[in-house]
């Protein structure tokens, strides 16, 4: 919690700098931070934990006309510890170039990786198991392509090093603005994503020391497709913040005691195929 206090002191900072309408930086700086709460936490279609904190920040140069570095920090927290919490609880530092080919295409590729520093408070009934088993971090590279035509499609291929997992998402969306309709500063955001994920060792877990334990049936099924929507209700309060609530759903076409959907946040109201949840957010940008 002492983590997620930082985070939060830091999003109010630049939450007073958005408010006041002035950015700091210069043309060639960018930064972008908020949290969400959200009632599940839902990764590539696997419901990882309910009631969750998920900050981010990130800050970019823009090095050259066309293309853009950035160093950027990403997590996901219980906001209520449970048995699975710990190994759940994630921050994932990332650095990647963004670069315009032309008005029209933009090419996002970088690394990410993942750590999940609370494994070690787990408590639950394979208590030394996950601590000895499942992986503290985790690398991961990506490559994306976005496209600035109608339903802004685009879509990311990355692969984890330590998960052996290979990821495939395309994602579509659509903002309606209501400010001539309703309130100035109003809109609704609508979005839809399609993937595929395929790993030889979920979770970091080595499959000999599952069989051992009786819990092969993590690695059964080594891949599957997940597909999602999204609708939020979103307002500008100026150029540089806003508020976002909303629902989203997503799911997957494994089977419900295989992986991904094993152990579903060690809650059986939690593991299973499909999510439906709601969220609520503050960003800044400038």
């Amino acid at each position: 919690m002492k983590k997620l206090s930082m985070m939060l002191v830091g999003l109010l900072g630049a939450a007073s700098l958005a408010v006041a309408d002035d950015s700091p930086f210069s043309d060639d700086l960018s930064l972008e931070t908020g949290i969400k709460f959200e009632s599940e936490h839902v990764f590539r279609g696997r419901r990882e934990m309910r009631n969750a904190f998920v900050p981010h920040v990130a800050l970019g140069y823009r090095c050259i006309e066309d293309a853009e570095i950035y160093v950027g920090l990403d997590a996901a927290l219980a906001a209520k510890a449970h048995s699975m919490s710990g190994v759940f609880n994630s921050f994932s530092p990332c650095v990647g170039l963004e670069y315009d080919i032309t008005d029209m295409f933009t090419v996002d590729v970088g690394y990410c990786h993942h750590f999940y520093p609370s494994i070690d408070e787990y408590e639950g009934e394979m208590d030394d198991y996950i601590k000895d088993n499942v992986k503290k971090n985790s690398g991961e590279i990506y490559a994306g392509l976005l496209v600035d035509v109608l339903l802004s499609p685009k879509a990311y291929i990355s692969y984890d090093f330590t998960r052996r997992e290979l990821a495939i998402e395309g994602h579509v969306g659509y903002y309606f603005d209501l400010s001539d309709h309703l309130l100035s500063g109003l809109g609704i955001d609508l979005g839809a994503k399609l993937g595929y994920c395929t790993s030889s060792r979920p979770y970091g877990l080595n499959k000999d020391d599952i069989a051992e334990e009786g819990t092969d049936d993590i690695t059964n099924k080594k891949d599957y497709f997940y597909y999602g929507a999204a609708a939020d209700l979103v307002y500008e309060l100026n150029s540089n913040a806003k508020v976002k609530i909303g629902v989203a759903c997503e799911g997957n076409s494994a089977k419900r005691n295989s992986w991904p959907n094993f152990w579903g946040a060690g809650d059986k109201k939690v593991a299973g195929r499909s999510s439906l949840w709601f969220n609520t957010s503050v960003d800044c940008s400038f």
